[in-house]
């Protein structure tokens, strides 16, 4: 039992027992006061001097709400802050000495960067009220930060504990600046891309690794067998540094891990990342695809690549076009300029294979054909053949993931040909022939067999294409759009001839042979 005792108090006068409830445990509880109880004072009736009230102690809980949010210096100069995203954020309790502290509640935030925490009770034995504190962690469902690249503690951030904080309801912003927020970054921006890898395939990979640090090199890894993404946050002032605020380079190397994971165009042979290299099929399809997924996740033709500059602003370094193949930079002057492109080096250049698959995939039309001698400046011009197909990403992330050739998934560009051609076709022909053809290899243009001398779309041979021919042979009528179709005899002569004619009217009408393979 709890006693006070209080001499000289006045008549009319009040007396605060100070912070009772925070004392008292949780419950029913009576209050007593004894007026005189020696009786040193005569009254009338001395049996009014106790009065006594009974009262319940409601659990004092603290709760925390409020918005959380991380610097982006890659959006100046429009904002300097972005809503966290996903992130797990924990109201912890600091204890004293080797004991582990304690969680309390845990939020996932919301993609508005508003979280709640508690209510909790906020007491403790023999310690009075709890000494709390919040940790934001760099994990969510998809993917977690580790400062150190083979070790298994998670980044945070934390408040300094509040000690004793009374019981209520706080609320809070907090905001992490640049130099704190790189990890956040990075664990949101693959947040980002599993969701848009979802809409695309509605596929979810295992969660992946991450790992910033200076001097890592910014690389997708295996250490021991487990998948991790290594982020250089090392700064240069020759640009390309640090990463952890590339959204492009991240979810470029989120690319690689897809393709480890699921073993399409992963074949890699440590020959380095060079926009400029002639290099193996396999490795440049290794890296044209991340570069075609980032640009793809990203909604942007343009791979963009961003450094910290002399007055320590994030500026865009350098670029590649996957449209025009066009590789530039941002020159220590502060203009543009062209090291030059790779548009139609074909199977062996990282840049045009990310231009073939992104071709397939965009709205856009184009038509780069030619181009100046690397580095210097580029000069494109327009042959008549662009690139007339929207086929959006469902075709390309299918066969990637669906098809094989020689029992395994394609792993290079060459593959990507001939599985997009498996019956049942993914269509297309012309088309696709235009986009290799734009990028340095050249299919051709029979389709099957010969036979198609009217460029009839659906490649049927009919009664229409011998009109065609007869009318071209003896009517001055037009030359066949692909001569390879209307060498229907499959002979050394290309251009169509009474042969050929005799050839396909023998097939149609004599039951003769077929016209053959197109060569």
């Amino acid at each position: 039992m709890q006693q006070e005792f209080i001499s000289g108090l006045d008549a009319y006068q009040t007396y605060q027992f100070n912070d009772l409830v925070q004392t008292l445990d949780p419950g029913l509880h009576t209050i007593g006061v004894f007026i005189d109880p020696s009786g040193t004072i005569p009254e009338t009736n001395e049996n009014d001097n106790y009065f006594e009230k009974t009262f319940y102690v409601e659990e004092p809980t603290i709760s925390f709400s409020g918005y959380l949010a991380y610097q982006d210096p890659t959006t100046l100069p429009d904002t300097t802050s972005q809503p966290m995203s996903n992130m797990i954020v924990r109201l912890m309790d600091y204890d004293v000495g080797y004991l582990e502290d304690d969680i309390l509640d845990e939020y996932i935030v919301e993609d508005d960067g508003w979280f709640e925490l508690g209510p909790v009770s906020n007491s403790e034995p023999l310690q009075g009220r709890q000494d709390v504190y919040i940790k934001i962690l760099a994990n969510n469902d998809f993917a977690f930060a580790t400062s150190i690249y083979n070790g298994n503690d998670t980044s945070s951030w934390q408040s300094i504990p509040g000690s004793e904080l009374l019981s209520g309801e706080y609320d809070t912003v907090i905001v992490l600046d640049v130099n704190g927020s790189g990890d956040f970054h990075i664990v949101d921006a693959l947040c980002n891309a599993y969701e848009r890898w979802y809409e695309f395939t509605s596929l979810t990979p295992p969660k992946v690794h991450v790992s910033a640090g200076d001097g890592y090199g910014t690389q997708y890894t295996l250490v021991n067998g487990s998948p991790i993404i290594l982020i250089d946050e090392q700064n240069y002032p020759d640009g390309g540094y640090p990463d952890q605020f590339d959204k492009s380079v991240i979810y470029h190397e989120f690319a690689h891990y897809l393709s480890w994971y699921y073993d399409f165009m992963w074949n890699p042979t440590g020959v380095g990342y060079d926009y400029f290299s002639i290099t193996s099929p396999d490795e440049a399809a290794l890296e044209g695809w991340a570069e075609f997924a980032s640009a793809l996740i990203f909604g942007d033709s343009l791979y963009k690549n961003y450094y910290l500059d002399n007055s320590g602003q994030f500026t865009i370094w350098d670029y590649h076009n996957l449209e025009s193949g066009i590789i530039g930079w941002n020159s220590l002057s502060g203009l543009w300029a062209v090291y030059g492109d790779m548009n139609n080096r074909g199977a062996v250049s990282l840049v045009s294979v990310a231009g073939m698959m992104w071709d397939i995939y965009d709205s856009h039309v184009d038509d780069y054909s030619t181009f100046g001698l690397f580095p210097a400046p580029t000069v494109q011009a327009s042959d008549g053949v662009g690139d007339w197909l929207s086929d959006g990403p469902d075709n390309v992330l299918s066969l990637l993931l669906n098809r094989y050739v020689g029992g395994e998934h394609p792993d290079n560009i060459e593959e990507f040909w001939e599985a997009w051609f498996q019956s049942p076709s993914m269509g297309n022909y012309y088309a696709m022939r235009d986009i290799w053809y734009e990028h340095g290899i050249d299919k051709g243009c029979c389709v099957g067999t010969t036979g198609n001398v009217d460029n009839d779309p659906s490649d049927y041979v009919d009664i229409s294409d011998l009109t065609y021919l007869v009318d071209y042979l003896f009517g001055g009528g037009p030359s066949p759009v692909c001569l390879e179709e209307a060498n229907v005899n499959g002979s050394s002569n290309l251009e169509p001839d009474i042969s050929d004619l005799t050839y396909l009217n023998d097939f149609m009408f004599g039951g003769g042979p077929p016209p053959p393979t197109c060569p």
